[in-house]
């Protein structure tokens, strides 16, 4: 499956990024955001995949617990983990799409949740993601 436009740019920017460069939020690097960016698509893929799979629904990892793998990877693997996690998410997205449930790939995870009938936990938690710093 080929990634979306918007995704082919992005990852093009960050590949061209140095991983220790702020962001435009001053206290994450590129390697915090790349980290930050694979641990989500991870998790969106896990959360696909458990229910076209019938398994049942569970509550979203916090920050912390999806990103501490990715935060702790050396630099070439982390980006390629993202391209990896991007396309199981498409992949489990286009299942989804396969089996008559609508949704875009940008969706937000809540806003797919709802589509599939289950009721996402808000996260409220202050504690900012792993690799945030104060």
């Amino acid at each position: 499956m080929d990634f979306p436009r918007e995704s082919l740019e992005l990852m093009k920017t960050l590949a061209d990024a140095d991983p220790a460069a702020q962001t435009a939020c001053s206290e994450w690097t590129v390697h915090d955001l790349v980290a930050h960016l694979a641990a989500g698509a991870k998790e969106n893929a896990d959360l696909i995949e458990d229910s076209l799979a019938g398994r049942p629904a569970r509550a979203t990892r916090t920050f912390s617990e999806r990103e501490a793998a990715f935060v702790a990877l050396p630099d070439e693997k982390l980006r390629q983990g993202l391209i990896h996690e991007s396309r199981r998410k498409l992949a489990a997205v286009q299942e989804l799409s396969d089996r008559g449930t609508r949704c875009d790939v940008s969706i937000h995870r809540s806003t797919l949740l709802r589509r599939l009938g289950l009721h996402p936990r808000p996260q409220r938690s202050r504690t900012p993601p792993l690799g945030h710093r104060r």
